[in-house]
């Protein structure tokens, strides 16, 4: 038993790859809207700059909770960004042992 983005799944594998996770990839749209933090044109601290520069949020609402992470003062846009789906899957989907997790923030710097 595997689960795959919120699905569950058993049988036969393709590849290495579950028939039934394919199909899954095969049904999600072409493309995604992820968001990133910017401090374009506004003063930030090094710190901060780094941090919006490496950092990517599945939904508005996590980008909003990680607005202020590295110095209340800094004040970043959230902005997004369309992305293919492969590279969505990339970022945001981890497996762990034979058990497949969506994660809603990524680090840059240490995928």
């Amino acid at each position: 038993l595997v689960y795959t983005t919120g699905a569950l799944v058993t049988g036969a594998t393709v590849g290495g790859i579950p028939a039934e996770a394919q199909s899954l990839r095969r049904s999600l749209p072409q493309t995604f809207t992820i968001y990133r933090l910017s401090v374009r044109g506004r003063r930030a601290s090094r710190a901060t700059k780094e941090f919006c520069a490496n950092m990517r949020f599945a939904t508005k609402r996590v980008a909003f909770r990680f607005r202020h992470h590295p110095h209340p003062g800094d004040n970043p846009r959230i902005v997004p960004l369309t992305v293919s789906r492969e590279e969505a899957i990339r970022l945001f989907v981890r497996r762990r042992g034979r058990r497949w997790r969506i994660v809603p923030v990524v680090d840059l710097r240490k995928l």
